[in-house]
């Protein structure tokens, strides 16, 4: 090349055939002050310029734009002072779109040692950087549907689960663990048909072989979970086919227990909502949007005298003229989706007697939240109301009602002072009428409750419409505990405003003691009373954040009784129980208030030691739970020798992660575990 160069800064026309039969795009420059000048310009840079010989002769500056012009003498001058060869890339845009070039500027020294030519040769890497940039793009597609498929794995609500063609887990997502009560890591790499009930094992075997053929399968089976309970789930077997063959079976799994619960619940109710409306001794009527009359039920035709195929239609015949325009009144707020709760109204039966109800209307919409038309549910009155303008005329009667009640029943005023209270309000709460008429509503409320209450209170004073309400608070009784009450409260309108707020309390303190308890049983075994595993992972968590924060160290003991199935055996299922009781028990009492002991299942249990300053601290505890064992349980006359075998992994000194430090615990459980077995022999 040195010496081509030589020979074109002697002869450059002698040259020209030659340059123009190189594909590379080459330029030939003089030197002109400070700027270049097109002295040679080859046919493949003509064709790339679309350009014959007009930029010949013209300076760099007269032919380039000025963007191109900028970069290109910047990078000519260097070449020209430095004397030495320069690299550089650059793009054009030329009629055929985007050229990409990979220019070698060589200065051409004249035997005085002057640079008075530098000649360009642009090498076209185009189709390279084309092909670079669609490799870019199709790795960065890749990522993306690699990220998605991670992303939808993980982020699924449904257990998704691969397995290979003779039924081993080869992935499993997290919703899994939660589905199964299996982690991962107890998963990958087993069979699937241990965790299938015997009872639905044939069939899910039949639907995965036939997902090996090919076929995408969906069905119901039933699991046995971690915990022991069986599982109900709705499975999708899809068959994985990479290149026309067959590679395993993608299995997607739905929890469908509570679903198949509420099923049946509801189809129970819809039963019981069928024998309500057939047996039911109140009217019930549907009307549409137009306020016409649908469906009416037994009670309907007897009250009103009107068989079915009568009443069908407008509802005018049973409304008294004077009624007409409270009627419309309550069809307005119908049609505006208000619920009226209720209300009382005059209506006409088939022989024109009038009728005093009591009359409620449900909005009925469709899944779209379309109103659909209204249920009207009457209360026939008619000799209540009757009996009321007697009973106004005897208040002892109206005494005698209220104060022999089971339920506490005050009258407030709309200044929310109490006028009066039932007799019972001493035996629930412990204050005798006399202590609590003339106070404020909220005298003995919950502080939680007052500002709930008094906004609620405000709501019925001011409303133009108020509603019976049902609250559920906490008073304090006289004996300076408190106990919670249910409270419906009813407002009392006359002339249409609120005159008095009536209030029928009881007490569900036991009822809300029963709810605590269930909550109760879905974190804690029932048999030890100890923390189940739901409990169990969030603790182990917490302590290895807290261990995390504090610069300290947290372990777990895995925990195994030893011969548990003889003692069973043996014994029989009550001395099994009592021994894991005993376990938990002993266990319970050896370790420190802070750490946390949890069954597992079986007679397997784990203890979570927090907050440690070294693996002694572990060691300690360990001993005292092994000497707690060191006595024998006395059972129904027996003596059974309790044993345990302990494994212990320590955090962060042995595992980084909660899955590994469980596995790591279960080894070194197992290993202890060996150790005894090769005593034996």
């Amino acid at each position: 090349m040195k010496h081509f160069i030589e020979k074109v800064g002697r002869d450059v026309l002698s040259l020209t055939s030659i340059l123009d039969a190189i594909v590379d795009l080459v330029f030939l420059m003089k030197v002109d002050g400070d700027s270049f000048r097109y002295i040679f310009v080859n046919e493949s840079a003509k064709k790339v310029l679309n350009t014959k010989d007009n930029i010949l002769g013209k300076r760099l500056e007269e032919a380039a734009p000025k963007e191109v012009f900028r970069i290109l003498a910047k990078k000519y001058r260097q070449a020209r002072l430095t004397k030495k060869p320069l690299k550089f890339r650059e793009t054009l845009k030329t009629a055929n779109g985007e050229f990409y070039g990979e220019t070698t500027l060589s200065p051409i020294i004249k035997e005085d040692g002057e640079c008075s030519y530098v000649m360009a040769i642009v090498r076209d890497i185009t189709e390279r950087i084309q092909r670079e940039r669609q490799l870019k793009e199709t790795q960065k597609t890749l990522v993306k549907q690699q990220k998605r498929l991670h992303s939808l794995l993980e982020n699924n609500g449904d257990a998704v689960i691969e397995f290979d063609r003779e039924g081993n887990f080869v992935e499993v997502n997290k919703i899994t663990a939660e589905v199964t009560g299996y982690q991962e890591y107890e998963l990958l790499g087993t069979s699937f048909i241990p965790l299938i009930a015997e009872e639905s094992l044939e069939d899910t075997m039949r639907y995965f072989e036939r997902a090996l053929s090919g076929s995408k399968e969906e069905f119901e089976t039933i699991i046995k979970h971690a915990e022991g309970q069986k599982i109900q789930v709705a499975v999708k077997n899809i068959p994985i086919i990479i290149d026309g063959v067959l590679d395993g079976v993608y299995c997607i799994a739905k929890d469908v227990t509570e679903t198949k619960r509420i099923e049946e619940e509801i189809h129970k109710k819809t039963e019981e909502i069928e024998a309500f409306w057939t047996y039911t001794s109140d009217p019930i009527v549907f009307f549409n949007m137009k306020g016409e009359v649908e469906r009416i039920n037994p009670a309907f035709e007897k009250t009103f005298e009107f068989a079915e195929k009568e009443i069908i239609g407008p509802v005018k015949r049973i409304i008294p003229p004077e009624a007409m325009t409270e009627a419309e009144e309550i069809w307005e707020r119908i049609g505006r989706g208000e619920t009226i709760a209720l209300s009382e109204v005059k209506r006409l039966t088939k022989s024109g007697a009038e009728l005093t109800l009591l009359a409620s209307y449900t909005p009925l919409h469709d899944k779209g939240g379309v109103l659909l038309g209204t249920t009207a549910f009457y209360k026939n009155i008619t000799e209540l109301k009757q009996t009321e303008r007697e009973l106004r005329k005897s208040q002892e009667k109206y005494r005698i009602v209220t104060e022999n009640a089971f339920d506490v029943i005050k009258l407030i005023n709309t200044s929310g002072i109490i006028e009066y209270v039932s007799p019972s309000n001493e035996e629930i709460i412990g204050y005798t009428p006399s202590e609590y008429i003339g106070k404020r509503f909220t005298e003995h409320l919950h502080p939680d409750d007052i500002q709930r209450l008094e906004k609620e209170f405000k709501k019925w004073i001011h409303s133009a419409s108020p509603k019976t309400t049902t609250v559920e608070l906490q008073f304090l009784h006289k004996k300076g505990h408190y106990i919670w009450l249910e409270a419906v409260s009813t407002p009392v309108i006359e002339d249409g405003k609120v005159k008095q707020i009536v209030t029928i309390t009881r007490d569900i303190t036991g009822r809300k003691r029963l709810r605590e308890r269930l909550a109760k049983l879905a974190f804690y075994d029932q048999l030890s009373g100890l923390p189940n595993r739901r409990i169990f992972y969030d603790r182990l968590h917490m302590a290895m954040k807290h261990a995390e924060r504090n610069k300290k160290k947290a372990a777990l003991m895995m925990i195994d009784g030893s011969k548990f199935k003889l003692v069973n055996d043996t014994y029989g299922h009550d001395a099994g129980d009592a021994v894991i009781q005993e376990m938990a028990k002993r266990i319970k009492a050896a370790v420190r208030k802070i750490d946390t002991v949890a069954r597992l299942g079986g007679d397997e249990m784990a203890v979570i030691l927090p907050d440690l300053s070294s693996q002694k601290e572990a060691e300690n505890v360990k001993q005292r739970i092994l000497k707690a064992f060191q006595k024998p349980l006395y059972f129904n006359g027996n003596v059974i020798q309790m044993n345990v075998d302990i494994g212990i992994a320590l955090y962060p000194d042995h595992a980084a992660e909660q899955k590994q430090l469980i596995r790591l615990a279960d080894q070194a459980l197992y290993k202890v575990k060996e150790s005894h077995r090769y005593d034996l022999k």
